[in-house]
């Protein structure tokens, strides 16, 4: 379906056209260059159109915690926000400090509307004393490591 989205702002650092004020054609969430006729025509002056946000720090219930917020109602609600990535805190429970737990994540968002960028444990557990295994974490998806708002507890693991 092609809608027509007239006098809506575009919020674009990065783009020549940042600022200016245009009449958008999309179709399916596509922005068409040339258009056609399209099905309906919105007014949207005091709107704007942006990129898509990543969330730096998200905490999402799966796995462990579905109950409370399974990875379908985060997505819902990250993409209701303008959301089209997350990257997830490692210390929810189960910690997410192996690559299968990585890949379990990132399983969940394949197909999905938002994608999960799983931040891994920097230590096994999260306990700051040993550890993880970097480059499995790595390898599996994992776009960065830390233990969040704990220190790492040892002097040893500083050394690396």
């Amino acid at each position: 379906m092609k809608t027509l989205f007239r006098n809506i702002r575009i919020v674009d650092p990065l783009s020549p056209r940042n600022g200016e004020i245009l009449d958008l054609l999309f179709d399916n969430g596509k922005i068409l260059l040339n258009g056609e006729e399209c099905s309906t025509i919105i007014e949207a002056e005091g709107w704007s159109v942006s990129p898509g946000r990543v969330d730096l720090k998200s905490d999402i219930g799966e796995p462990g915690n579905e109950e409370a917020e399974s990875y379908s109602s985060f997505a819902e609600a990250a993409q209701a926000g303008g959301y089209v990535a997350a990257c997830t805190t490692p210390l929810r429970l189960p910690v997410t400090d192996s690559a299968p737990a990585v890949a379990n994540l990132i399983q969940k968002s394949v197909g999905g509307k938002v994608r999960l960028m799983p931040i891994a444990a920097a230590t096994k557990g999260g306990l700051g004393k040993e550890l993880s295994e970097y480059f499995d974490l790595r390898n599996a998806g994992a776009v960065m490591v830390s233990d969040d708002t704990r220190l790492l507890n040892h002097s040893h693991l500083i050394k690396v």
